[in-house]
This record gives structure tokens, sequence and C-alpha cells, in this order.
């Protein structure tokens, strides 16, 4: 009988032991378990905060661009509204110019006529010359009077009708002016449909970033609920062990009990809200 009972503790010796080997192994696997998974959490981390480092540099290329273009924009509004000024004022010049050398020319034809007219009359003779040298003499003056009334009268004329024309002239400008910026306002918003579509591109393309991002947390919080599965195991083992200890424990002293009246309540003035915890901006 004794060498049976031996035979039997050592038999379950070395099952205890084996047991406890196989114990030791299982916990050291799961320590490393947890080291691979606090290296992975890490790693995704820096990983996560690498993407939203990159989001926010291109989102500052996007707004420096943005601006550029605005920029650039506006300055070519602008140069084109100086050529056309310019362009006009020239275009005025050029009419004014013209408008004199017309009259001037007209003036000279009338000088050059007045002028023949003047020496083709025949000479009558000294005497007549000298009776009728005062004669032709005022009626010279009264002549020369005369045609320069009828030339300031063609000028004043001249001056309205150049008036006329310098108003309808500028009407057409200005319609022209119109229709010019009408054009550059086109070409403008298609340039500026073209780069919200480019930006619309680079915003999705961030988008899918993102989302590719969240899928490896979900890999990590699948990881992390099996390790916590995994080690639920071990940790029942020792519950198993600690249970009979605490039962001795609990027969010989007993924790003090909480009274109903120390519970927060629901709508009573001791009761306070939990704070969540803020989740990153980058994590939704």
């Amino acid at each position: 009988m004794p060498s049976v009972i031996s035979t039997e503790r050592r038999n379950w010796n070395a099952i205890f032991n084996g047991m406890v080997h196989m114990l030791r192994t299982q916990r050291q696997q799961l320590l490393s378990l947890l080291k691979d998974r606090k290296l992975l959490q890490h790693r995704i981390q820096m990983q996560h905060q690498g993407w939203e480092s990159d989001i926010r540099l291109y989102k500052d290329q996007i707004s420096q661009m943005k601006g550029i273009l605005m920029f650039e924009e506006k300055k070519r509004l602008l140069d084109g509204a100086k050529a056309d000024l310019v362009l006009g004022f020239k275009q005025k010049e050029a009419s004014f110019f013209n408008y004199i050398l017309e009259h001037i020319e007209d003036e000279l034809a009338d000088f050059k006529a007045w002028f023949e007219f003047l020496s083709q009359k025949p000479s009558d003779g000294e005497d007549q010359g000298k009776s009728c040298g005062n004669t032709d003499e005022r009626k010279k003056t009264t002549e020369e009077e005369k045609c320069s009334n009828k030339l300031e009268e063609e000028l004043r004329r001249s001056k309205r009708e150049y008036d006329i024309a310098l108003e309808k002239s500028c009407e057409h400008c200005e319609v022209e002016q119109a229709n010019d910026k009408i054009e550059i306002l086109v070409s403008s918003m298609e340039q500026l449909q073209s780069a919200n579509d480019e930006k619309d591109g680079t915003i999705s393309r961030l988008e899918t970033g993102t989302k590719n991002s969240g899928l490896g947390c979900n890999n990590s919080s699948r990881n992390r609920s099996n390790l916590k599965k995994e080690l639920s195991v071990p940790e029942a083992t020792d519950t198993v062990k600690d249970s009979k200890k605490g039962n001795r424990s609990l027969k010989r002293k007993e924790g003090p009990a909480i009274p109903v009246s120390e519970t927060p309540k629901l709508f009573s003035s001791n009761f306070k809200v939990p704070k969540l915890k803020n989740l990153s901006p980058g994590v939704r």
C-alpha cells in the first residue's frame, strides 16, 4: 500500500510539474505577445501621426497654391485693365492728332487758293493802283476778317463733330473693354474650376489614406481583443489558486460595508457626469 501511494504521489507530482512548466511557457508566450502588441501599437501610432502630418502639409500646400493662384489672377486682371486704359488713351491721342492734321491741311489749301486768286488779278496801272490802294487794302482786310470768321465757325463745327465722334468712339471702346473683361472672367473661371478639380483629387487621395489608416487601427483593435481573450486563461488559473486563500481571509476579515446613503444616485447633487476622453481628430 505505501508503495502504491508513493508511486501515485510521484505521478501526480510529475503531472503537476508538467502543468506548471506548461503554464510558465504559456505565460512567457503571452508576455512576448504583449511586447509584440505594444510594439505594433507604437508603430501604428507613429504611422498615424506621420499620416496626420502629411495631411496637414498637403492642406497647407493647397492653401498656398490657392493664394498664389488668386494673386496671379488679380495681377493678370490689373495688367489687362492697365493695357486697355493705355490703349484707349493712345487711340484718343491719335484721333485728335489726325483731326488737327486734317484741319491744318484744309487751312493750307484755302491759303494757297487765296494766294493764287490774289496773284491772278491784273494790274491796270500804277495810278489806279495808287488810287485804289486804300480801297483794296480795306477790301482785303474785310475779306480776311470774313475768312477768319468762316474758319472759326468751321473750327467750332468741326470741334462739335469731333466731340460727338469721340463720345461714340468712347462708347464703342467701353463696349469692347466690357467684352474683353467678360472673356477674361470666363477664362479665369475655367482656370479656377480646373484648380478646384485638382484640389478635389488631392483631397480624395488624402481621404483614401485616412481610410487605410482607419482599417489599420481596426486590425490593431481586433488584435487587442484576441490578446485579452488569451490573457483571460492564466488569470482564471490564478483566481482558482487565490480563491482558497481568499475564502480563508474572508473568514478572518470582512471588508467594511458601503452604506446605501453614500452611493450616488441619479438626479442628485452627488451624481457627477463621467468625462469622456477626447479622441484625436484624425481617427474617426
